[in-house]
């Protein structure tokens, strides 16, 4: 984050107000929340909530990293097919949401303009641990273990490895869910000091 200017001021708030940086999850919790905010400049007068946009981050996120897409449709943009190939449709992704709350999530700052009507997550970790979280609840709401596990790990010719698509989600899953702990330490062990959050 302190790469990033905007970033890096939110960095310099946290110090500020509490004294200390705190755990990159930590970080990360404040990040989205600031940038999941409203523009006061665009409001959006009470179109989307703080829970909503944030449950519709993470199923973005989680999309995109099962999809492998690198990009989602901007909004009021229409998608080119010609030009379609790794982009996800947020309408696919919400199909209960109104297009009026779709465009409201993608204007957030948690979101970087990119080519041709698309945009992106600022920061792909955002969208890593995002995605690690919505895996974490949809195991809360009762996915089940195995399930949850055919997503990260497989076995190909012998080996038993994490599948390199998840191999930067599956660590901050580590945080919540002692099965995926348990399989990294086994598969992978050197992912939870490289990727998540090693504290």
């Amino acid at each position: 984050f302190a790469r990033r200017p905007f970033d890096l001021v939110e960095l310099i708030a946290t110090w500020i107000s509490s004294g200390q940086l705190g755990t990159r999850a930590q970080q990360h919790e404040a990040n989205i929340a600031a940038k999941l905010k409203d523009d006061p400049d665009r409001p959006d007068h009470g179109v989307l909530n703080d829970v909503l946009a944030r449950e519709g981050v993470e199923r973005l996120a989680l999309a995109i990293a099962l999809t492998r897409a690198r990009t989602i449709r901007a909004p009021d943009q229409a998608l080119d097919v010609t030009r379609a190939e790794g982009v996800l449709d947020a309408h696919v992704i919400l199909p209960n949401w109104t297009e009026a709350q779709r465009q409201s999530l993608l204007r957030r700052g948690l979101f970087d303009p990119a080519t041709y009507g698309r945009v992106r997550f600022h920061h792909r970790s955002v969208q890593e641990f995002l995605a690690a979280r919505c895996l974490y609840r949809l195991r809360e709401k009762g996915m089940s273990t195995k399930a949850l596990l055919r997503l990260l790990f497989a076995e190909q010719y012998g080996e038993e490895v994490v599948f390199p698509s998840m191999r930067a989600i599956a660590p901050w899953l580590a945080l919540w869910n002692r099965d995926v702990l348990r399989e990294l330490m086994r598969r992978e062990p050197e992912v939870l000091l490289t990727l998540g959050d090693p504290e």
